[in-house]
């Protein structure tokens, strides 16, 4: 609705029977001439400059003094001045050497009522331009003021204040594009960046009346820039759509090469033909390019083959208007320039492929977060299943393991004390006490064996009590006083299993020893925390029997007790016990309790 109200603008009548729509005038040239002109009445096809006057007449108001009266003058200059009936009503620029140029903005002026006349008026325009410079006059609309002002106000929100926000959105857009090209690294928004800043920078002749710069070098920059606008949004496009054909590498260089032969030969020859051939250019170039993008989405069938499409039709489409409205049709002058609002469709078709780039990516992520919950549930079954093959084949493991231990204490334990038995009975006769001896100490290993295969599920008071119970009673048997002296801060901790078990073997290991080996008379047992309270445990096993002889082999329990305290992680220190006798200290880490601990170092000294 927008684009159709802004085509059928340039030729909008005022409202209302009492406005006058003015198309002819009688021009006089610098010279003296005079001669009947249409209005409008463009200088570019003419190669005119220098002040040139229009004598304009109309019919006025009954009573002049009966309600304001307005003149609309949709385009005149570079710089002009308004007479009405031979009196000053307005002047834009000055007519010294002023470069500013006032042609490109609309015009309204209120005529004073003591200056009008019933019946015939005369307005003047004295017009100074320069040549290809877009000076002339346009059609006038005159008459009251309430019916004129309206057709100006929508004409200068359209062309003006058109402008204005355009410059505005181009920067702002063009700031967000070029965030975007630094944040995802994609260069097809750093081209639509520079399309944005050129676009601002072209729009901007419609409202800059004065130049920063002298006009030829000005005409330059704009139309330069003008091409680099259409070049960034064809590339833009291409970049979106992947197009690669060398056409169009060929079609752009051509563009760049016209526009760098073409724009200094109209900035400084000052030849309209110039701007008019670089235009021309300009139109057949985006023309190809869009069958191009039109091409792609019939091929492709995307949504930014579709969005750009659409965006690149309607803006050759508002090109070719204006190329043919301004080069070819009588009324060009007195019209404005829509190419201007195109980049608003290529900033409509940035925002649809941002939404869609985000859709899909929001897709592919929520596709995706399925994908990788389903194979964590996939790796989460692997994974327990192989864990309890993995606990399956630890429980086989810790049974073959047990299993070479009793096979192991049976031969180096029993399997000895048999074998001494036996030996005593070949030596000769055998006194009955020392046969009711040793079958004693035969049984009384066989039922410590037993106790170290039972299984163990409980705190540190109850480990403590089961093993006192157990020992007590085989050292009571052979007349083995025990001493006992256990005092822990937290008697509560609850033990894991295997390191219950591996501690409770440890301590019947060195009962056996003693039982064995030792002849004590006393055994005494101690558990205290370490110096650091929660940190570790101590237990302390003596006995007051023959002790460690020096030079002697290793018994047989001796790499028993080894395995014993590497299951423990614990460290063994083995010194002689006063007077007489062994002492052992074993310091357990509580954490070792926790987890499984590695072996530590087994020190034993022998004094």
């Amino acid at each position: 609705m927008l684009l159709l109200l802004l085509l059928l603008l340039p030729w909008a009548a005022a409202a209302g029977g009492g406005a006058q729509r003015l198309v002819s005038a009688e021009l006089q040239a610098p010279g003296g001439g005079v001669s009947t002109v249409r209005l409008p009445d463009p200088w570019n096809p003419r190669d005119r400059d220098g002040t040139w006057e229009y004598r304009v007449a109309f019919e006025g108001p009954g009573n002049p003094s009966a309600e304001p009266w307005g003149l609309f003058v949709p385009r005149a200059g570079n710089r002009f001045a308004v007479l009405l009936n031979g009196r000053p009503v307005g002047q834009f620029g000055r007519f010294d050497g002023d470069p500013s140029d006032h042609a490109q903005r609309p015009h309204f002026l209120f005529l004073p009522a003591e200056d009008l006349r019933p019946g015939r008026n005369e307005l003047r325009f004295v017009v100074q331009g320069e040549r290809a410079r877009y000076a002339g006059l346009s059609s006038l609309t005159v008459g009251p003021a309430a019916e004129v002002r309206p057709e100006f106000t929508l004409r200068e929100a359209a062309q003006t204040w058109g402008s204005f926000a355009i410059v505005v959105v181009s920067l702002v857009f063009g700031v967000i594009a070029l965030a975007l090209a630094t944040t995802v690294r994609d260069r097809s928004f750093a081209v639509f960046a520079a399309a944005c800043l050129f676009c601002a920078l072209r729009t901007s002749y419609a409202l800059v009346t004065s130049p920063p710069l002298d006009y030829r070098g000005w005409s330059a920059v704009l139309d330069t820039s003008y091409a680099g606008y259409l070049v960034c949004l064809c590339l833009f496009c291409t970049e979106r759509l992947a197009l690669r054909q060398r056409w169009i590498a060929w079609a752009t260089a051509t563009l760049l090469a016209a526009t760098a032969l073409l724009v200094p030969w109209f900035a400084w020859g000052r030849s309209a033909g110039a701007r008019q051939l670089l235009l021309a250019v300009m139109v057949l170039y985006a023309l190809a390019l869009c069958m191009a993008v039109i091409a792609a989405w019939w091929r492709q069938r995307t949504p930014a083959s579709r969005v750009l499409a659409a965006a690149g039709a309607v803006s050759v489409a508002l090109a070719v208007h204006d190329h043919v409205l301004v080069f070819y049709t009588h009324d060009g002058y007195g019209s404005f320039a829509l190419a201007r609002y195109s980049l608003i469709t290529f900033i409509v078709a940035m925002g649809w492929l941002l939404i869609d780039r985000y859709s899909r990516q929001a897709s592919q992520e929520a596709q995706l977060r399925l994908q990788v919950s389903q194979e964590l549930a996939l790796k989460k079954l692997e994974l327990e299943a192989q864990f309890d093959r993995q606990q399956q084949l630890a429980a086989e493991n810790a049974h073959q393991h047990e299993r070479r231990r009793l096979l192991q204490d049976l031969h180096d334990g029993m399997g000895l004390q048999l074998n001494g038995l036996l030996g005593l009975l070949q030596r000769g006769p055998l006194r009955r006490d020392e046969l009711t001896h040793e079958v004693r100490t035969a049984i009384e290993q066989m039922r410590m064996l037993m106790d170290s295969t039972e299984d163990f599920d409980g705190d540190v008071s109850l480990l403590f009590g089961h093993i006192r119970y157990r020992i007590e009673q085989r050292l009571r048997r052979q007349s083995i006083r025990l001493e006992w002296d256990v005092r822990l801060a937290q008697p509560q901790r609850v033990l894991p299993a295997h390191r219950a078990i591996a501690l409770q073997r440890l301590v019947f290991e060195l009962a056996t020893n003693t039982l064995k080996h030792a002849g004590a008379r006393t055994v005494t047992l101690s558990a205290r925390d370490g110096d650091e309270p929660g940190a570790a445990l101590v237990i302390v096993y003596a006995d007051d029997g023959r002790g460690v002889v020096a030079g002697a082999a290793a018994g047989v329990g001796s790499g028993s007790i080894a395995r014993r305290v590497e299951d423990l992680g614990a460290r063994l220190l083995q010194q002689p016990n006063a007077p007489s006798g062994v002492r052992y200290e074993l310091t357990i880490p509580l954490p070792s309790f926790e987890s499984p601990g590695a072996g530590r170092s087994v020190a034993a000294s022998a004094g």
